[in-house]
């Protein structure tokens, strides 16, 4: 019975506070809705893949053993792509005015430990650079493999292209409105509780057994006449101390 009473408790609570719930919803969601489509930058993506293939300029066929080869090597060249060495030269072949650190924030590299083939996406403010910052990232770590790992097995298989009337990646406006309407509802949810919490007055019978902990013996109802626009006149009638 007491499990009943406080979850009625709580529905009450919530009800009483549904207007705050609600503006605290309309309000986040605005709030990420302002952000998605005045404030934050579209960013698009430009996409490459490379393929770690042993021998791919110089042989048809491949072994087993080759191509476990180039799978142990795909981690080894996903951090050799985010290595100074060749971002700096992205950068100076470019003329980016950025540097190597924040370069990298903008890479994606994608590998599965059995697959060999490495995806590099890049995401600007220009789809434009986006895809000239992947297509030369491949190019430039297809050469320097071969100086620094005196290896040539990378071979590029799909450059990035500049696709007309596409979508940023970012922002997602409708994604943010959602995360933003779910968090104005916890909020709101949270500040009905502590409200309710921090409110000690008495405005019941039943909180006067709850808080004071005497019973009700009578409550007098409203009054009529010309009394009858005033607020409820209650007198409760507590026991006496023996």
């Amino acid at each position: 019975m007491e499990e009943t009473l406080e979850l009625k408790e709580i529905y009450r609570l919530l009800r009483k506070r549904a207007g705050l719930i609600f503006l605290m919803i309309v309000a986040s969601a605005g709030l990420a809705a302002i952000l998605s489509f005045y404030i934050m930058s579209p960013m698009y993506e430009g996409t490459t893949q490379i393929l770690v293939s042993q021998g791919a300029a110089e042989r048809q066929g491949l072994t087993e053993n080759d191509v476990q080869a180039d799978l142990q090597l795909v981690n080894t060249y996903r951090g050799l792509i985010e290595s100074p060495v060749i971002m700096g030269k992205v950068i100076e072949q470019l003329d980016l005015d950025i540097t190597v650190n924040d370069l990298k924030k903008n890479f994606t590299i994608n590998s599965s430990s059995e697959s060999q083939l490495i995806e590099i996406a890049v995401a600007d403010q220009s789809q434009r650079q986006a895809v000239d910052i992947a297509n030369a990232t491949a190019a430039i770590f297809q050469d320097e493999v071969q100086n620094i790992m005196n290896a040539n097995n990378v071979k590029i298989l799909f450059p990035a292209e500049v696709i007309e009337n596409t979508d940023p990646i970012s922002p997602r406006p409708l994604f943010n409105i959602a995360v933003g309407a779910a968090l104005g509802l916890i909020i709101g949810i949270v500040l009905a509780f502590l409200l309710s919490y921090l409110d000690t007055s008495i405005k019941s019978e039943r909180d006067i057994e709850k808080y004071l902990n005497v019973p009700v013996l009578a409550v007098i109802s409203h009054a009529t006449g010309s009394l009858k626009d005033s607020e409820a006149a209650k007198v409760v009638l507590k026991e006496k101390e023996a």
